[in-house]
């Protein structure tokens, strides 16, 4: 049995190996109209239905120069490519050697618009040549840019919807709020060892074992629990506590929330050994209108 799963591992290892030495042709098209958006939330789900945050509104703004399509990425779904191929540019919603970044390198042949990688987590990039597969790379701190980026044509681009996420006249109900999904990376185990009154909201939903533990844990604790919100539902909910805890690992994400709470008015609390959100708690409370201008100076970058 060790044997097997040793042999599966090496071979899936050779396969990623293999994916990450492919060079993409570059599309020879220099106008750029139709945008699509590459993302792995199931249109059918709860959270598409309420999902609205900086990137979405950055992307409601884009409107005005590129026509938008959201493309969701399902293993599954047969006319994947040729609705890839419908776009002059792909933003892919994602991050390194995920499924969609290996579909799309498993495909390189047949894909035909440039690719522009937003990268929506911290993990450690692959090496120059590996992320070069994408015409544009944005990033969401100057930390990750120093750190793990080793791209040629890389913009910053972040931002929240300041226009929901603002200081509201709300009365305060809760000492804590943590907001995320409880995943091992979260760290969200912290809370236990947090006092007052607590709350914590995330997507509670296609939990493993690990986090049901964790929210049956935290519910002994008197933690509220509460599932994923609509944007102004959360912005009230920050306004209502009185600090905002993100305890995530180094690579755990969190940006947002920090960003989130900041705009409304309430402090942060993260952990001492994460330098990627400290820098959060000084830098500018970016909105989607710098969002979407960082977004389309990526994209005008290879059209000229």
């Amino acid at each position: 049995m060790i044997k097997k799963r040793l042999l599966k591992y090496y071979r899936l290892l050779q396969y990623v190996t293999k994916l990450s030495k492919i060079r993409r042709a570059k599309p020879d098209k220099r106008t750029i109209a139709k945008i699509g958006i590459l993302v792995s939330i199931s249109p059918d789900s709860e959270k598409f239905a309420k999902w609205h945050d900086g990137f979405t509104k950055a992307l409601d703004l884009l409107e005005k120069d590129y026509t938008i399509t959201y493309i969701y990425f399902h293993l599954t779904t047969g006319n994947l490519i040729s609705q890839i191929n419908e776009c002059d540019f792909l933003i892919v919603k994602s991050s390194w050697r995920t499924p969609m970044d290996y579909f799309l390198r498993k495909n390189h042949k047949i894909i035909k618009p440039y690719l522009g990688l937003m990268i929506s987590a911290s993990n450690k990039g692959p090496s120059k040549r590996e992320q070069a597969f994408y015409d544009v790379a944005w990033y969401e701190t100057n930390w990750y840019r120093k750190n793990k980026l080793n791209h040629p044509n890389s913009f910053h681009a972040f931002g929240i919807d300041t226009l929901i996420m603002k200081k509201l006249n709300q009365e305060k109900k809760y000492d804590i709020i943590a907001v995320g999904a409880p995943r091992s990376y979260k760290l969200l185990d912290k809370l236990l060892d947090k006092e007052g009154k607590k709350l914590l909201i995330g997507d509670m939903k296609n939990t493993d074992s690990r986090s049901s533990k964790l929210i049956k844990a935290l519910s002994l604790d008197h933690v509220i629990i509460e599932d994923f919100k609509d944007y102004a539902t959360l912005a009230e909910k920050y306004n209502q506590s009185q600090v905002c805890y993100v305890p995530c690992k180094l690579h755990g994400g969190g940006e947002r929330a920090v960003l989130e709470a900041r705009a409304c008015g309430i402090d942060v609390l993260i952990e001492s050994d994460n330098p990627k959100l400290n820098e959060l708690l000084d830098s500018p409370i970016w909105d989607s209108s710098y969002y979407a201008a960082q977004l389309k100076k990526g994209i005008q970058s290879i059209a000229k």
